[in-house]
């Protein structure tokens, strides 16, 4: 594990005396059980992330065929008072935007 100076300067301004090489080598094995677990957790974080993004892109794609099913013909106009967003209708049935 690469240890920059300044964290090692902190664990010796933190060092109360004893055996330095036994307090050091605690504390470098503490600071890399961290290292550790955290690199485990932002593994099991990003296997996530993939997993979820997989879930989304299949109910988008689901959605998607049951709109494209769908007759659109009840529409609702939402235009943009403010001139800040693209006004659009709506179809009130599947939700599908037509800009």
């Amino acid at each position: 594990m690469n240890i920059s100076k300044s964290v090692l300067k902190q664990l010796i301004d933190d060092y109360r005396g004893g055996d330095l090489a036994e307090y050091l080598a605690t504390k470098l094995n503490s600071l890399n059980e961290i290292r550790s677990k955290l690199l485990l957790v932002y593994e099991k974080m990003d296997e996530e992330a993939n997993k979820h993004g997989s879930a989304m892109r299949e109910l988008n794609s689901q959605l998607e065929a049951i709109q494209n099913r769908c007759p659109h013909l009840h529409r609702t106009f939402y235009g943009d008072v403010s001139g800040s967003d693209t006004p659009y209708h709506e179809c009130d049935l599947c939700k599908r935007r037509f800009y």
